[in-house]
């Protein structure tokens, strides 16, 4: 079995002021802080943007090593665009978000071994945005390729019956 890390889905929680970071510690320091308590964290910051370099390099230059990043894939590849409600013909559909998939995985190989699960959260999906599940698999099957190689070959072998498992 592997290492199990536990972290939160996030840093930057104003609530925490005071009770978990020190009173008057400036956001910009809070990463480094959280990294002194916990080795894992996941940047859900990127869910509603591709992060820039220069943001990607500041996280892997503020926490330690053995520290693990994990990020979402942002909205625009797993919506298919900026709304709450997904675009059925842009979900995935590279000629529509491989531009935005390009940049996340760029920014994201900044972190070096830093860099932990990337997640793709979806939206609830009803009929309106796909028929059944089969389209939709069949959009993720020809997204796979444009992700780092060990994804692919997970989500492969989890859906090799042709239906969704969880792995």
């Amino acid at each position: 079995m592997g290492e199990f890390l536990y972290g939160t889905s996030s840093w930057s929680e104003k609530s925490w002021a005071g009770v978990f970071y020190p009173d008057g510690l400036p956001a910009g320091a809070q990463l480094a802080h959280y990294a002194t308590q916990f080795r894992t964290v996941e940047a859900d910051v990127t869910y509603y943007r591709v992060p820039d370099a220069r943001l990607v390099r500041g996280w892997e230059e503020k926490t330690p090593e053995g520290f693990v990043l994990s990020a979402k894939f942002p909205r625009s590849i797993v919506h298919g665009g900026e709304q709450a409600a997904p675009d059925p013909e842009r979900v995935l559909a590279l000629e529509h978000v491989g531009g935005d998939l390009s940049r996340f995985l760029s920014a994201m190989e900044l972190l070096g071994a830093k860099c932990g699960p990337l997640v793709l959260q979806f939206p609830y999906f009803n009929q309106k945005a796909f028929r059944s599940v089969e389209p939709f698999l069949e959009r993720l099957d020809r997204f796979w390729p444009s992700c780092p190689r060990a994804s692919a070959t997970a989500w492969r072998s989890a859906t090799s019956s042709g239906s969704p498992s969880p792995c």
